[in-house]
């Protein structure tokens, strides 16, 4: 229980570190970007869109 409380403190500290900052805006809209081309693909080849 102890190390996991510790890596979960070792991990907020990463992720809400202010220098990483760019590297995470950089990838939050990663699933989106990513989904928008390959989702519409898929509705034409299935007859979903006009």
């Amino acid at each position: 229980m102890v190390v996991l409380a510790i890596l979960m403190a070792g991990l907020y500290f990463w992720v809400f570190n202010p220098k990483n900052r760019d590297q995470f805006e950089q990838h939050r809209d990663f699933v989106n970007e990513n989904g928008k081309e390959e989702d519409m693909k898929r509705e034409v080849e299935h007859g979903q869109t006009k």
